[in-house]
């Protein structure tokens, strides 16, 4: 394989993997708290976009899930904190919440 070949097909699987992250997103280990529940994602919620780590928890959105997938039953009533990278996704991040809160729990993996 030449190498103009080779540096194609390593930037193509590369952005490949990228896409495939972004699409399925994450699977976080979330800390239950009472009625709190600390989602502890390192992929902002809003924008998509993988924190440095020093940055998580610097920016947080908390949402209450009313939802009635019974996928996420144990988090009816539970108020939800999601890392967020910025103040902007913070503000987006409310009416991203009430369009379709089961699409953003399925991105982070929440069961």
């Amino acid at each position: 394989m030449n190498r103009k070949r080779c540096l194609f097909f390593i930037a193509a699987t590369l952005l490949w993997s990228a896409t495939l992250l972004a699409e399925r997103g994450e699977v976080v280990t979330p800390m239950i708290m009472g009625n709190m529940v600390h989602v502890n994602n390192k992929i902002c919620a809003s924008s998509h976009t993988v924190m440095a780590e020093q940055d998580i928890g610097k920016f947080t959105s908390r949402v209450t899930y009313e939802g009635s997938d019974p996928k996420y039953g144990k988090l009816k009533g539970k108020t939800l904190v999601f890392n967020q990278c910025c103040t902007d996704c913070i503000k987006r991040f409310k009416t991203q919440w009430k369009e379709n809160p089961e699409a953003i729990m399925e991105f982070h993996g929440l069961k």
